[in-house]
């Protein structure tokens, strides 16, 4: 008796199809579903599938989707302007029986197709960031955070949206200083939205007249508070605009150049999202399946994209291409050929 030879796999003696493997990763990283509920509806139709036993299904479907994975950080990082951010994530701790904080990063392409991709890391150490930015030399949207300042980039951003904010929230006993200035930021985001199609040569232009004047009327706006005091909330909020001025600016110089991080913090709002129901991560390992599995799922909400048809095709696909094909499997190359797996906007 002659047995044929199965047929390549991303999972090799996996019991289970691409379909299934798809539907578990969409539901726990992209509707946000413990493994515990997805146990509770597979039960309920008659499917006995530990939460274990998807857990491993995850890890090595994640270990075969590295490459794209790969693939994504490098587009990011040669679309030379980088939108970063992180939030914190619960992970547990076997040996104690509590959990620690880590930290899941994500970037996100500023020039090009939305791309996105996430990382996981133990704790807020620089290394990984300094890793991840190793030889980069591009612009680099970011918060505060200390580690950035060793970063190998050209050029440090500062987000507008993220000064806003101090202005917004911290100047609330200085009602007219407070509008004043945030009147001022209005003008200069309608200044962007107004050039949010233009090209890159009339958006040059505006941003060097326009936009450059609109942001000396803003500067000039924070400098009025000269009379708060330096460790008062307002009195901070101001100094830290003034104290980043240079970044603040450097939108104008450049018309690739964003002008806040809402890019990465629309997309890292997933993470907030996904903890609220999941609480934790298991392990560094399962840190690391969860970074892999949103970076896909990831690109494919930044681009509209049905992930559940997107990770089907590519798990069934992936074993049979080539090393030298394979960015025909990333999201927005995949999607391109696909017109139908393109989702309307969510109103």
């Amino acid at each position: 008796m002659v047995t044929a030879p199965l047929p390549p796999s991303l999972l090799p003696r996996c019991l289970t199809d691409a379909s299934m493997l798809a539907h578990i990763a969409v539901s726990k990283f992209d509707d946000h579903l413990p493994l515990y509920r997805n146990e509770k509806m597979f039960l309920r139709q008659g499917a006995e599938i530990s939460r274990k036993t998807m857990a491993d299904w995850m890890r090595n479907l994640a270990e075969g989707l590295r490459p794209l994975e790969k693939r994504l950080k490098s587009l990011i990082l040669e679309s030379g302007v980088v939108h970063h951010d992180d939030t914190p994530v619960k992970r547990l701790d076997p040996g104690a029986g509590q959990t620690k904080e880590s930290r899941v990063w994500v970037a996100v392409s500023g020039q090009g197709p939305p791309l996105v991709h996430f990382s996981f890391t133990p704790n807020r150490k620089q290394g990984p960031v300094l890793e991840f930015f190793r030889g980069y030399g591009g612009a680099v949207m970011c918060d505060e955070y200390a580690g950035y300042a060793n970063v190998d980039y050209g050029v440090m951003q500062s987000c507008w949206a993220h000064a806003r904010r101090k202005i917004h929230d911290d100047c609330k006993s200085q009602p007219p200083y407070r509008a004043r200035v945030l009147l001022e930021i209005h003008k200069l985001y309608e200044i962007e939205e107004r050039i949010r199609d233009a090209s890159p040569g009339e958006r040059a232009i505006i941003r060097n007249t326009e936009s450059r004047a609109q942001l000396a009327k803003v500067f000039e706006a924070v400098e009025s508070g000269n009379s708060f005091s330096p460790g008062s909330a307002h009195g901070k909020a101001r100094n830290y605009i003034l104290g980043h001025r240079k970044q603040l600016s450097a939108f104008v110089e450049d018309e690739r150049l964003p002008i806040d991080n809402n890019a990465a913090e629309r997309a890292i709002r997933r993470v907030a999202i996904g903890r609220k129901n999941w609480l934790f991560l298991g392990s560094e390992t399962g840190g690391a399946t969860a970074a892999t599995l949103m970076t896909l799922l990831g690109t494919c909400w930044a681009n509209r994209m049905n992930p559940l048809a997107y990770l089907t095709d590519v798990i069934q696909a992936l074993p049979l291409t080539p090393e030298d094909q394979l960015d025909s499997l990333l999201p927005h190359i995949w999607i391109a050929s696909r017109p139908g797996d393109r989702l309307p906007p969510i109103k």
